[in-house]
């Protein structure tokens, strides 16, 4: 939250999932944000969330994330990722240009929504791309969140 002469401003928090498809990442991240409007008087929250998620996401919460090409590919991958170094690696990592658009994709989101703290559940590029510059909390299972 912001301070400035006395006046109250209010907290922006972004809270995002990037991979997966399950319902899972959005209701605890729908859970956090409404908790977190209960409970502070000034708050907006703003949910970003993959394409997958849109059908059984009320399109009023949900802002969508585009995913480029290379997430299609992973379908046809030979070796499935089973912990999160091997998913970076297989996925942002061995298409450079998908890392930079999507670094690229949440600077522009810091710009234009100015939240104070950032939550990802499953969103490695949101965490790297917050570094130094906005509070970030990584949310999710030991598959989901980096070592």
């Amino acid at each position: 939250m912001r301070f400035a002469a006395g006046l109250r401003m209010t907290l922006k928090l972004l809270l995002a999932n990037e991979f997966g498809g399950g319902h899972g990442h959005y209701v605890q991240l729908q859970s956090l944000g409404r908790a977190l409007k209960d409970a502070v008087p000034d708050v907006a929250v703003k949910i970003v969330m993959p394409p997958a998620t849109r059908k059984w996401v009320p399109s009023n919460e949900l802002f969508p994330l585009e995913q480029p090409d290379c997430l299609a590919s992973q379908a046809t991958m030979r070796v499935v990722p089973s912990s999160h170094a091997q998913h970076i690696a297989l996925i942002l990592l061995r298409h450079p240009e998908f890392l930079a658009a999507r670094l690229r994709y949440w600077q522009q989101q810091f710009a234009e929504f100015k939240p104070d703290v950032v939550v990802g559940d499953y969103a490695p590029s949101l965490t790297m791309a917050a570094r130094g510059r906005v509070a970030s909390v990584a949310l999710g299972s030991g598959y989901s969140l980096p070592p």
